[in-house]
């Protein structure tokens, strides 16, 4: 039968018995169980800012795509029309990469209901468009379909613009083309959706692109642009050049610009990389405090077991050894702070994601909700850093030990 040799690490066992030790309810382990609650504390701050941020980020990223795609393919200049031709569409499918792909073309136009006028941008879609986005926003009525062989005089307009016109699905509308000489197309509500989108929703008009191709007097496979949705797992600068490299091949597309939708809207992606700061400018100020909590906690406990550390050192333990134990000690604390924080954060944080207690103002964040968003790999790192930090803030105090004198400490009250 094997037996356990503790003297292997003697101060391994001594602090696993200090941990373990329930007695004592004076003023030493009260304020070592403060520090452990303000670790807690802090991690779980800290995982919950993260998971909100990279919430915020995928909601609004999703959002992006729905309006905007991924990546969108256009003429040099922008305004002119380029070559899909199917040739092309499936080609750009092909790569690993992409997970959709479809024509689409903008057209600027304003809507006329009694004495009510709404400037409005109309986006053109083909049938190769998935509605997916706007059927998760869908208030009333429904999407166009936009795989009809003959285009279809119906629309998908925002409660925003439903509001404005005061109108309803079922309703008609007149739509001025802005352009010389003017045109006009009369059109069928067929739903209204809500994205929470607000700069997208009060001009944002869904429709057939035959209309616009049409108007424009564009033949077959012209289009504004080529709307590029990715796969998750993929990053978007990488599948740019994938895309590049297949649109440079192709002999009809002609001149092309790609936009990925960071280029699009970089207010967006500055008011993201904003809440970014902020969450650095969180975890910097919680580990500092943490921190220093922690070391002041393993102080008093050095203090509190002077006459410990004195036996000890009459024993021939040595400051080395005895810095060790108690560090093996302030750690075990740390991480039981740890523990209680991530449970924490991971409770609440599924309560959010699950019942969504917590509302926001959709008028302000894009989103009526708290969105919670949850990376495993993240959470890792995290942990992994602020033990580091720990480690190398709780050095510094252990020092103390050694001006401890074996004869004073053992008559230390």
């Amino acid at each position: 039968m094997w037996e356990i040799d503790y003297r292997v690490n003697l101060e391994l066992f001594i602090a696993c018995r200090l941990l373990k030790n329930k007695e004592g309810a004076n003023a030493s382990a009260l304020i070592v169980k403060i520090a452990v609650s303000s670790v807690a504390v802090g991690i779980a701050f800290i995982l919950l800012s993260i998971f909100i941020t990279s919430g915020f980020k995928k909601e609004v990223g999703k959002k992006l795509a729905g309006f905007e795609a991924d990546i969108n393919v256009s003429g040099d200049s922008g305004n002119e029309a380029i070559v899909c031709s199917p040739a092309l569409v499936s080609a750009l499918k092909e790569v690993d990469a992409v997970s959709e792909v479809y024509r689409y073309t903008m057209k600027p136009a304003v809507f006329r209901k009694g004495d009510a006028v709404c400037g409005i941008v109309f986006k053109g879609v083909d049938s190769l468009f998935n509605p997916h986005f706007f059927l998760s926003h869908l208030k009333s009525g429904r999407v166009p379909d936009f795989k009809e062989k003959r285009a279809v005089y119906e629309i998908l307009v925002s409660s925003r613009l439903a509001n404005k016109l005061k109108i309803s699905e079922g309703n008609y509308v007149r739509a001025d083309f802005i352009q010389t000489p003017l045109r006009s197309r009369k059109f069928e509500v067929a739903g209204i959706y809500d994205s929470g989108f607000k700069d997208f929703d009060e001009v944002t008009v869904l429709c057939d692109i035959r209309h616009i191709a049409g108007i424009n007097g564009w033949g077959d496979f012209y289009a504004g642009g080529l709307g590029i949705l990715l796969r998750e797992s993929y990053e978007i600068d990488d599948a740019t050049d994938k895309v590049y490299d297949v649109l440079s091949e192709d002999p009809l597309i002609g001149g092309f610009q790609i936009r990925t939708w960071r280029q699009t809207v970089p207010m967006i992606l500055d008011w993201l990389e904003l809440l970014d700061m902020n969450v650095l400018i969180i975890i910097i100020l919680i580990i500092i405090v943490s921190g220093f909590n922690m070391v002041s906690g393993l102080l008093i406990l050095i203090l509190d077991k002077t006459v410990m550390i004195g036996i000890m050192k009459a024993l021939g333990y040595g400051s080395l050894k005895l810095r060790k134990l108690f560090l093996y000690v302030a750690l075990g604390l740390v991480c039981r702070g740890m523990l209680w924080g991530n449970a924490a954060a991971f409770v609440l944080g599924g309560i959010q994601y699950f019942w969504k207690p917590f509302s926001l103002d959709p008028e302000t964040y894009y989103m009526d909700r708290v969105p919670i968003s949850v990376d495993i790999g993240s959470v890792f790192l995290l942990n992994a850093g602020v033990l580091a930090v720990a480690v190398l803030m709780l050095v510094v105090p252990t020092m103390l030990i050694a001006k401890i004198e074996p004869v004073k400490s053992i008559r230390f009250d």
